[in-house]
């Protein structure tokens, strides 16, 4: 007698992540990014028996809007070619711990069914045969200022190790013109690590768009970058060597030099990228395409009611603000349902 082995089912989004990606993510993305996506999906077939690692590179100095809007393309074009299946994201610790989330939202990327980027979660989510999305640049490529658009910084080689280890499917994505979510900044090493000690923040981009953070409701938006991504064909590294730590490195840099010069091809100049005046025409004929009102959109969404004079007040007041909206989020009253 014989028996038949079947494929776990992939991970499918909660209630909230649908909602939120249906209802405000996907709005914004088209409305306002214009984003699109690009490649051949079929590789999610292969969720369930076999980890896929999607692995992006990462730019913006901004919050990681370019893997947000990823991951609710994503969402969309994989349920419409029926592979309904959530990808699951490894987030940067100081991001996840909620010192840097969409207008200061609590356990927003936990709620979104993202994971903090530990190699125990890596090893743990390739062991259930999910769809994984990584950063191999880390938080230091989202650090990167303007002036660096075109340069991918060295990427961590965990993916390929843990590729050989588990038998995954690693697919490259590239995304262009990100580096216009937050322009023409620049970071610096001792204004970044002093940021870290005194707000808790990676990094501290300086440049036109550093007024905005005094107000929580512009914590953190971004620039209408119009980005563009390409699905890339997966690698395969169960016969590219064995799993040894300068093998990996020397793979990893490979990859990242093909990515570097897909990035290159795909940017487009500040006029074509950064589409402002088109943004502010059409800021009120379509959901999601007015920045003015992204607090509003995700902070309503989440506590599932409108907000009130009073926290309005809170987000739209500087600097005072945000210990206005922390308090009231420890007392209770942005008490979130998602």
């Amino acid at each position: 007698m014989t028996s038949t082995i079947t494929a776990p089912p992939p991970t499918r989004a909660s209630d909230y992540t649908r909602a939120c990606t249906e209802q405000v993510l996907l709005p914004l993305a088209d409305n306002y990014f214009r984003a699109e996506l690009h490649g051949d999906l079929s590789v999610l077939a292969e969720v369930g028996r076999r980890p896929v690692i999607f692995i992006g590179n990462h730019a913006g100095a901004s919050l990681s809007w370019d893997n947000i809007v990823f991951d609710a393309l994503l969402w969309r074009a994989a349920t419409a070619a029926g592979y309904p299946t959530k990808l699951q994201r490894l987030v940067h610790t100081t991001l996840y711990q909620d010192k840097v989330t969409p207008f200061l939202m609590p356990r927003w990327w936990e709620a979104m069914q993202c994971h903090e980027a530990t190699m125990p979660d890596f090893d743990r989510l390739c062991a259930d045969k999910a769809a994984i999305f990584i950063s191999p640049e880390g938080v230091s490529g989202l650090a990167k200022g303007h002036h660096r658009a075109d340069e991918l910084l060295p990427f961590s080689s965990s993916f390929v190790h843990m590729a050989k280890k588990h038998g995954a499917l690693v697919v490259p994505v590239t995304v262009s013109n990100s580096a216009y979510l937050n322009p023409f900044t620049r970071t610096v090493g001792w204004i970044n690590r002093l940021a870290r000690r005194l707000f808790g923040l990676p990094f501290l981009p300086l440049g036109p768009t550093l007024p905005m953070i005094l107000l929580p409701r512009n914590f953190i938006g971004a620039m209408p970058a119009q980005l563009r991504y390409r699905v890339h064909a997966p690698i395969d590294f169960s016969d590219r060597g064995a799993d040894d730590i300068a093998v990996n490195r020397e793979q990893a840099e490979q990859l990242r030099v093909y990515m570097e010069r897909e990035v290159v091809r795909g940017n487009d100049p500040a006029a074509v990228a950064m589409p402002i005046a088109r943004a502010w025409r059409t800021r009120w004929n379509a959901p999601g395409a007015n920045p003015f009102q992204y607090y509003r959109t995700f902070w309503e969404h989440r506590l599932g009611r409108p907000l009130t004079r009073g926290e309005r007040v809170a987000f739209s007041t500087p600097v005072l603000g945000y210990p206005m909206i922390r308090r009231r989020i420890q007392r209770g009253s942005l008490r979130c349902a998602g």
